[in-house]
């Protein structure tokens, strides 16, 4: 990477994404779609368990008083780790078998990071136990990675500024 790249880089609005998952499914969706869904911003896509989300945010929004790295103070100073307001998506798949303990991990989640856009994927869940879900404000329930560009619009009012028209 050149320095110009570096420099072009800098200068785009970048957000985070977080998938939870058990494999690659939803994260292979999440980087097809997640670029056109968000133009003129860039994704940066990450996944790691549910239980790590709170690490995974903290290392993508580095701040610059706790490194001494020059490329990791000029993020911090830009725009794209803007402080008014951590705007994460993050899609989290539940399954059956993973309910309660996902039930658990999002409360704290919910907690730690209220301002979080919540996307689950439910592909094997009853309407009762999506219900039971309905409890922890998610924004977008999908069943197939297919559907995720049919949320174009939520996504792309979630990651606006106020100075935007959310025609």
């Amino acid at each position: 990477m050149t320095v110009s790249d570096s420099n072009e880089w800098l200068n785009q609005d970048v957000r985070s994404w977080i998938v939870c998952e058990s494999g690659n499914r939803w994260a292979i969706a999440v980087r097809r779609f997640a670029p056109e869904i968000m133009l003129p911003l860039v994704p940066s896509i990450t996944t790691c368990a549910l239980n790590q989300v709170s690490r995974s945010l903290a290392s993508q929004h580095p701040s610059s008083q706790q490194s001494g790295n020059h490329l990791t103070q000029q993020l911090s100073r830009s725009r794209s780790f803007s402080t008014r307001r951590n705007e994460t998506v993050i899609l989290c798949e539940v399954s059956k078998a993973s309910l309660l303990e996902t039930c658990g991990r999002l409360l704290g989640l919910r907690i730690s990071h209220p301002e979080a856009l919540l996307i689950f994927a439910v592909t094997e869940l009853s309407n009762q136990e999506v219900r039971i879900l309905a409890e922890f404000g998610f924004a977008i329930m999908l069943r197939h990675p297919e559907e995720l560009p049919k949320f174009t619009g939520l996504i792309q009012d979630y990651f606006a500024t106020p100075a935007q028209d959310l025609d």
